[in-house]
């Protein structure tokens, strides 16, 4: 049996106009998951991860908190292994998907402008959110995105087959990635509709782990979310969601 953890990166800076950077919570959890998970399944045979920074700083950052503690869980002194990284691990841009359905979404700045013109500006960026991702999923407004939805599912897809191709029986690997190729792997491998992709995504907690099982006869999600790291009194306040 062998193993891909599927890793979502730590809180990111959302509405600054780099979103694309952890915030320092975020960096917080990183090390908080990285000694919680390598502690439990030892050096991973090999780490994969995103091109996005996010996704590069949770890795470093849980890497680094593992090599503090190396001594004291008897981990080799260099825990670090190679590491690979590919852009078919990416999110999608959201930031395109929403200026899609309005201009003046386009960037967080505007998004924070035209948010603040509404009574209840985080139920009003859900609604809004929900429905540019359904025009999205529809594909009939393709030309307006630079990635069309089946697209996205695509190059996600064939990340996981590669990784599965390339992940021997009893070997474990770890990706560092994002909510939006969590959750359309999760649909795939439980085979529910694109409707339920975005439901799937609120729910994924920063710096969850989910782990996909490949058996000589099947591939199937064993565990969606789990974040338990974060479950003690002392550590509950850095369950996040964005």
């Amino acid at each position: 049996m062998a193993c891909i953890y599927l890793i979502r990166h730590g809180q990111a800076s959302f509405g600054k106009e780099d979103y694309d950077a952890l915030s320092p919570l975020g960096e917080q959890q990183a090390g908080v998951m990285g000694k919680a998970l390598f502690g439990r399944i030892g050096k991973p045979d090999s780490v994969l991860s995103g091109t996005m920074l996010r996704h590069k700083q949770t890795r470093d950052f849980a890497f680094a908190a593992t090599e503090c503690c190396s001594s004291e869980h008897s981990q080799p002194e260099h825990f670090s292994p190679e590491l690979v990284e590919s852009a078919d691990w990416n999110e999608y841009d959201h930031q395109a998907v929403l200026a899609a359905l309005e201009p003046q979404l386009a960037t967080a700045g505007g998004t924070r402008r035209y948010l603040a013109q509404s009574e209840d500006p985080k139920k009003e960026f859900a609604s809004l959110f929900a429905q540019a991702i359904a025009r999205w999923q529809s594909e009939r407004h393709n030309d307006d995105y630079p990635e069309t939805w089946t697209q996205f599912k695509t190059r996600v897809k064939n990340a996981l087959q590669v990784a599965l191709a390339q992940c021997e029986n009893s070997q474990q690997f770890v990706v560092f990635t994002s909510g939006g190729p969590i959750s359309a792997i999760a649909q795939h491998l439980l085979n529910l509709p694109d409707t339920q992709m975005l439901n799937l995504n609120w729910t994924l907690a920063n710096c969850g782990v989910s782990k996909v099982v490949k058996t000589p006869n099947r591939v199937i999600l064993s565990t969606l979310n789990e974040h338990s790291h974060f479950e003690t009194r002392a550590l509950r306040h850095m369950i996040t969601y964005k």
